[in-house]
């Protein structure tokens, strides 16, 4: 059982590696017969708004993820040539966020209507997109300020001025909880 763990956790390691210069933009509004010169743009319109330069060598790939549900649009993942370009949009569209409160990154950012928030984060692994939810929840139920991921990392922090905990496992949050006990 051990050496599972083990493999589960190289598996792991690879996946975060290979994600490590990827963003996940959720809540665009899909056009008709979509194209990669699109979606290219989209990214462009987003860090062109957060006065970051991106040029198209810049971007690997760029693509579209099929949604289950019908009503909703899949999100886009932009694979970017370097993990330095990715985090330098990402903290400028951070940045932008916390500057601009009442207009945030949104649809008419992306020259499209209205005014539909955009949500943009790191691209995760599947099990780190499961373990980043309990532990928001975990935050909220604990009356922990500060749930964030950071190169694939989960991290929460009581308040301002505490120590951040990694959250590697469901067991860290069940460890913390028996700490505030």
């Amino acid at each position: 059982m051990e050496y599972i763990n083990i493999l589960e956790e190289k598996v792991e390691n690879l996946e975060i590696s290979m994600k490590s210069s990827s963003l996940e933009i959720r809540n665009v509004p899909t056009k008709t017969q979509e194209t990669k010169e699109d979606l290219i743009e989209i990214v462009k319109n987003i860090a062109q708004a957060v006065n970051t330069q991106i040029e198209p060598r810049e971007i690997r790939d760029v693509y579209r993820m099929n949604s289950r549900k019908i009503q909703t649009n899949g999100p886009i993942t932009a694979e970017f040539t370097t993990v330095i370009k990715r985090d330098e949009l990402l903290a400028n569209i951070k940045k932008y966020n916390r500057e601009n409160k009442t207009n945030r990154i949104n649809s008419s950012h992306i020259s499209m209507n209205g005014t539909s928030p955009i949500y943009i984060s790191e691209k995760l692994t599947t099990k780190a997109k499961k373990l980043l939810y309990q532990a928001r929840e975990f935050s909220k139920a604990n009356e922990y300020s500060y749930c964030w991921i950071s190169h694939g990392k989960i991290y929460v922090k009581k308040r301002e001025g505490a120590t951040a905990k990694r959250i590697n496992h469901e067991i860290d949050l069940e460890i913390l909880k028996k700490e505030a006990m």
